[in-house]
């Protein structure tokens, strides 16, 4: 897969939040999430429709448990994002019809992958290489506590986005949902423009 641009790389949430619209979108041409496409016919609709969701809010939550483990750098922290990030837009993307789901996770995926190629060849760079770097003690690994403010600055959103996937698998109230993830956005909006880091969260 080709590396990402320069402007991939400089706005990941502007493009992770134009997946979300492109996908939104697709509701004009279709007016059936995923999930109800597939359980409709079912005489248990509603207890499927209840599990399905609740699925979704744990794919969610494993989406941002991954994202976390990768700031502390305990396993490989680039594929745990790649991981992270598409059990993510799997949880989110079963609001979708089924075009916007496709739309929306084959896109993050997309993007998640070519921006950690990218950022995988910045660190590898030669100024970068071991034999150059500054002896270990020089340059300490932020103080843990520092690391728990980082993700959960970077992931309020996301933490907002399970909390609204997980009340909507219980009550299934479209209109609730609307304004719960409405809040996600606008907590999205705000940690995006008031933290100072643009990236990715916990980037080196």
């Amino acid at each position: 897969m080709r590396q990402a641009s320069a402007f991939e790389v400089r706005h990941p949430w502007l493009l992770h939040n134009a997946l979300l619209l492109a996908a939104l979108l697709t509701y004009c041409i279709d007016r059936e999430d995923v999930v109800w496409r597939f359980i409709k016919a079912s005489p248990h609709a509603r207890l499927l429709e209840h599990v399905s969701f609740g699925a979704a809010a744990v794919f969610v939550a494993l989406g941002i448990w991954f994202n976390a483990r990768a700031c502390f750098h305990d396993f490989n922290s680039r594929r745990s994002r790649r991981l992270g990030g598409l059990l993510y837009a799997v949880g989110i993307g079963t609001l979708f019809p089924w075009s916007g789901f496709l739309l929306f996770v084959t896109g993050e995926f997309a993007r998640i992958d070519r921006y950690e190629s990218a950022n995988s060849q910045r660190t590898e760079s030669p100024q970068d290489r071991p034999e150059r770097r500054k002896p270990k003690h020089l340059n300490p690994n932020p103080a843990p506590q520092l690391q728990w403010k980082s993700v959960l600055v970077h992931q309020a959103a996301a933490f907002c986005a399970f909390l609204s996937m997980a009340i909507f698998s219980v009550t299934l109230m479209d209109r609730q949902a609307e304004y719960l993830f409405a809040i996600t956005g606008l907590v999205s909006a705000l940690t995006h423009f008031l933290s100072p880091s643009m990236g990715m969260p916990c980037d080196e």
